[in-house]
């Protein structure tokens, strides 16, 4: 998936946004997940929509296979992961209109290791945990199971004032380091209409602050009853010591109410 992003980083220049063959009505089921990201839903908005999700994430030599459950009467979930030797991890999550409020892994015994719902906040929206000092210094990163297929691209756009808007708008300045194409989506078994969406990497300095310009992400997103669901997603991530890390999310399956 790495090589894929760099690929794209190239070839997306030379795409055409909008087809004069096409039709309105192939135009706006297409471009639908960009409007969904454009209205900036809350996380709630999200949570109380997913019943379910279903996804395998990868990150260094580690494939999780995850499964997210959401209650929107109690306003609460329950994540699942298989790890690769067949062992579980179960992490328990209350959520309010724009963020969680509680945020728990159950242990075997049954009791609760809770952790801190304000330093996990950024990881449970888009998979991606930074590892920082207390001055701020990043020191890596590491992957954390949460609904990235779902809300990362929210999350990253809001974080690097990313207009959504201005991709299908004619009359807008679209941001110049992000690109988009029309694709087929397969998510639930079913091919809908979505795109195939590159966001590149910005120079910036490397800080808690600027972190999210340096990422690179790759997703193929489709409209679920109004939720933007990215059934494939790649974030590339610089490490301060060098090198990327990248973490590679396939959504299996999806329930949206």
């Amino acid at each position: 998936m790495v090589s894929r992003i760099m690929l794209l980083i190239v070839s997306f220049f030379a795409l055409t946004l909008v087809s004069a063959s096409a039709g309105l009505w192939v135009f706006y089921s297409h471009i639908a997940p960009l409007r969904d990201l454009a209205s900036k839903p809350s996380l709630m908005e999200v949570l109380d929509k997913v019943e379910s999700l279903k996804y395998t994430m990868i990150f260094g030599n580690q494939s999780l296979n995850v499964e997210v459950k959401v209650d929107p009467t109690s306003k609460s979930g329950v994540i699942t992961v298989e790890l690769q030797d067949g062992s579980r991890r179960e992490f328990h999550f209350n959520y309010t209109k724009r963020t969680i409020t509680w945020l728990a892994e159950r242990m075997e015994n049954g009791s609760f290791t809770p952790l801190n719902p304000l330093e996990y906040y950024e990881a449970f929206a888009t998979n991606v945990k930074f590892i920082e000092t207390p001055e701020g210094t990043i020191l890596g990163v590491e992957a954390f199971p949460g609904i990235a297929p779902v809300y990362a691209l929210t999350y990253i756009g809001n974080a690097t004032y990313i207009d959504w808007s201005t991709l299908y708008n004619p009359r807008a300045q679209m941001p110049t380091w992000v690109r988009y194409g029309y694709t087929s989506v397969k998510l639930s078994e079913s091919n809908i209409r979505g795109v195939e969406l590159l966001i590149q990497s910005q120079p910036a300095y490397f800080t808690p602050a600027f972190k999210w310009y340096q990422v690179a992400v790759y997703a193929k997103l489709a409209s679920i009853k109004g939720i933007p669901v990215a059934a494939e997603l790649a974030i590339q991530i610089p490490l301060p010591q060098g090198g990327l890390e990248t973490l590679t999310i396939e959504v299996k399956d999806v329930k949206v109410r």
